[in-house]
């Protein structure tokens, strides 16, 4: 059985469908299945990087348009490939994609869909909710990450086989950092009273609510540092935010974090932040990471999302509702932050549980239920 996915960003990019792509490519593999990946490829050529395991297509890009990467390439290695594999699984959203799959599928082709986020509420819905509407009609099987984004799509008059399948985590996720290769300057910053954000910075992250709620705060705990795991197209913006409030010396921005330097915050954090409140943030991995440290999570109760699926409010961390607007959100924060750095026995409750709690989303506790979908759906292709 082969299996060709078709994601937006290549697997070494940070985000939690990135991750996934390149962990069903890698923990699916076997004498019968394998799941190659094509992606588009920023700011490089286009190139094809084979593995045991797999091969990832790199598709070069020549622009993006409101978010969405625009790539003829894509288009021409899909043409020449698409044959050699009895499954699409098409990660979603990704409205280029979708076109590229409905012109190149063939009929005895199975489709799959993964569905990670309800954006009905963007600028141009109108039109990929159409193109939804279309790759629907023609999908065998649908994977939701939670069941409150399973209840965003209205299936009435599709037949496809639907299934809730969480993001995970391998046993690798819980192994604590190897502190003796990364640099002496962070492992200091680490072990001060940080707390921390990981992710993108991008616009739906709302890490400028963040650092407003981080500057209320320093009112109350001068002691307190903020801690910004990634990079992106708001990093500008973000830091003259920064110099604007006067936090340069208080809020750390660090780049291109490998993985075991991530952990090490991980770790080490009061706790996490997640502050995103648009249905962009479907899950929230970073959550599950943190608690794999026994990391508390403060996060939003994001409407179409599963975020709050993930932490749960006053068992993992505080899991706030959205307020009416932005002022009322960043004092709400601020709020939740305060109370978490004033009560230990609150954050040491929250992080036994969140050991507990992301013990449920191992690899080997999820991959039976992803294997046993694609069968079906190949057993399906072949009778």
């Amino acid at each position: 059985m082969k299996i060709l996915q078709l994601a937006k960003y290549p697997p070494t990019s940070s985000g939690g469908i990135e991750k996934l792509t390149s962990q069903y490519s890698k923990d699916l593999f076997n004498d019968q299945t394998r799941l190659d990946i094509l992606c588009f490829q920023e700011h490089s050529k286009s190139r094809f990087e084979i593995y045991n395991s797999h091969t990832v297509y790199r598709a070069r890009t020549l622009l993006k348009l409101f978010s969405v990467p625009i790539s003829i390439h894509n288009l021409y290695f899909l043409k020449k490939v698409i044959e050699n594999y009895e499954i699409i699984h098409l990660h979603l959203p990704n409205p280029l994609s979708i076109i590229y799959t409905l012109l190149t599928i063939k009929p005895w082709q199975k489709l799959s869909i993964h569905y990670h986020a309800d954006v009905s509420h963007k600028f141009g819905s109108f039109l990929y909710d159409s193109l939804l509407k279309r790759i629907l009609r023609r999908a065998n099987g649908i994977i939701f990450t939670s069941n409150s984004l399973a209840n965003t799509l209205d299936l009435s008059d599709v037949s496809l086989t639907r299934k809730i399948i969480p993001l995970y985590l391998s046993k690798s996720d819980f192994k604590e950092p190897y502190i003796d290769i990364i640099d002496d300057s962070l492992v200091k910053l680490s072990e001060r009273k940080n707390i921390l954000f990981v992710g993108r910075l991008v616009k739906y992250k709302c890490v400028d609510k963040l650092i407003k709620s981080f500057k209320q705060l320093r009112e109350k705990h001068d002691d307190i540092n903020l801690i910004l795991l990634g990079s992106g197209v708001e990093s500008g913006r973000i830091n003259n935010l920064i110099t604007k409030l006067g936090l340069c010396e208080k809020i750390y921005s660090i780049t291109n974090a490998d993985d075991n330097t991530k952990k090490l915050f991980l770790s080490k954090a009061e706790f996490l932040v997640l502050p995103s409140t648009t249905p962009e943030e479907a899950f929230g991995y970073v959550q599950l990471e943190a608690m794999a440290f026994c990391t508390p999570v403060i996060s939003f109760q994001i409407p179409r999302s599963g975020v709050s699926e993930i932490n749960i409010d006053g068992k993992t961390g505080i899991c706030l509702p959205i307020s009416s607007n932005d002022d009322s959100q960043v004092l709400s924060l601020s709020s939740a932050m305060d109370i978490l750095l004033r009560n230990k026995d609150m954050r040491d409750n929250y992080s036994v549980n969140c050991k507990k709690h992301a013990s449920k989303f191992l690899s080997e506790k999820i991959i039976p239920d992803i294997q046993n979908y694609f069968d079906n759906l190949f057993k399906s292709n072949i009778n």
